[in-house]
C-alpha cells in the first residue's frame, strides 16, 4: 500500500487527514495561540470549521467537503 492509498484509507475510516508537518504545527500554533515552538506537533484533533478558519482546504490539497468533521491532523512522515 502506497502513501496516498494509506492517506485515503485513514480519511475514510478514522476521519484523519495526513498533512505536511509544518502545516500541522502551524494549525496547532494558531489554534492554541502558542508562541515559539509547538510541543508534540505530530497529530492534532480539530473541528472542520475551525480548521478551515485557520487554513484553506486547498493548502492541504483537498476540497472543504473532503475534510472530515471532526478532523485528526497527522503529520506526514
Amino acid at each position: 500500500m502506497d502513501l496516498s492509498a494509506l492517506e485515503l484509507a485513514l480519511r475514510n475510516a478514522a476521519g484523519a487527514v495526513v498533512a505536511d508537518p509544518r502545516l500541522v504545527r502551524r494549525v496547532i500554533k494558531h489554534h492554541k495561540r502558542i508562541p515559539g515552538l509547538v510541543p508534540h506537533g505530530r497529530c492534532y484533533p480539530i473541528a472542520r470549521r475551525e480548521l478551515l478558519d485557520l487554513i484553506g482546504a486547498e493548502e492541504m490539497g483537498l476540497t472543504p467537503s473532503d475534510i472530515p468533521d471532526p478532523t485528526i491532523l497527522i503529520a506526514r512522515p
